[in-house]
């Protein structure tokens, strides 16, 4: 909660990884190649999907651009899926 500093929840399911957010949605690339996509949600954290995408570690956060989502892993794999679907 930004004007108080407050915690509103925490998720434990992973340890690390990069976040970006695309209209209600959260979209989770894990430090271990699991896109997650949840709910924007401010009571709780609410897995919508998962799957394993990429292997090794993968810092960077995923982008979305022109109906696409890039990620990458420190290796240099990029990969592009399409969300136009």
């Amino acid at each position: 909660e930004l004007s108080t500093g407050k915690i509103r929840w925490i998720e434990e399911s992973f340890r690390a990884g990069a976040v970006s957010a695309a209209g209600d949605r959260l979209i989770i690339l894990s430090d271990d190649g699991v896109l997650m996509i949840a709910a924007v949600n401010p009571d709780s954290f609410e897995l919508l999907a998962s799957a394993r995408i990429l292997n090794g570690r993968c810092w960077v956060p995923p982008v979305i651009t022109e109906g696409k989502l890039l990620c990458k892993n420190s290796a240099g794999k990029l990969i592009c899926l399409d969300l136009s679907e």
